[in-house]
């Protein structure tokens, strides 16, 4: 037995560790960008997209309610008890609900594709908008990215990051040509120079993917240095089950 911890819900989680034979998905020949969003979590360069089921805020007015009668209870008394594994069963939900959409997702993407480019997102940076924040945190990019990690090095596939700073939403996919005054508002656009019109998310999917087609060819814009294999290893702590809150 590797660890074993007990939850506020009074669950009970056991690490073990065995001997097996590694699987590995088998090689499609297709290869995708990634571009992560909030209503859409994961929108893929060939018009795939995967809606955020919004977890906490399915629950959000249902665990306010709860906390505010745990707020009423006496400090010390049975109801408050009570109460706050009431709480603590709410919060497991919704990490339960977040943590098993995203293990369906990243497993469906990376059994389906050999190549996978996605942007390396500062995803602590992005939490301090506070207008984003709540949203952030319920879709869980970081997670996601994590999880696509782990699994692409898990199963041989390739995963490349592209800079956060290229301007994959501005470039038109067709010609290259970049339109400077995009905002977060227009979720489609007309490209001036060669007339395509694009959906603003897939269209960053596509750059995405053709500027980590030019990184594995030794062009474009990588963050950190050549492209790398990830070990499954050194990404195992990181997809360990949320512990609900309490």
């Amino acid at each position: 037995m590797k660890d074993c911890s007990r939850t506020p819900t009074d669950k009970y989680y056991v690490s073990l560790t065995v001997a097996g034979t590694k699987k590995t998905f088998e090689k499609t020949g297709k290869q995708a960008g990634i571009d992560l969003g909030i209503k859409e979590a994961v929108i893929l360069s060939d018009g795939t997209i995967y809606k955020n089921i919004k977890a906490f805020k399915s629950l959000e007015k249902k665990l306010a309610y709860e906390q505010r009668q745990l707020a009423k209870k006496q400090k010390g008394s049975n109801s408050r008890q009570r109460q706050r594994k009431k709480v603590a069963l709410l919060h497991e939900r919704i990490a339960n609900m977040r943590k098993d959409f995203i293990s369906k997702i990243t497993t469906e993407i990376v059994k389906n594709h050999d190549i996978l480019c996605a942007e390396d997102l500062a995803v602590a940076n992005l939490i301090k908008n506070h207008n984003l924040a709540k949203s952030l945190a319920d879709v869980s990019l970081g997670r996601i990215r994590t999880e696509l990690k782990y699994k692409c090095a898990w199963h041989d596939r390739v995963y490349i990051e592209i800079d956060r700073f290229y301007p994959s939403s501005k470039t038109c996919s067709g010609c290259g040509w970049i339109k400077q005054d995009l905002t977060l508002a227009d979720r489609s656009w007309t490209c001036q120079s060669c007339g395509a019109h694009h959906d603003r998310d897939i269209n960053a999917a596509k750059n995405i993917l053709a500027e980590g087609l030019k990184i594995m060819s030794g062009c474009g814009t990588q963050s950190e240095g050549k492209p790398k294999q990830v070990e499954a290893s050194s990404l195992e702590e990181s997809v360990k089950p949320d512990k609900p809150k309490g």
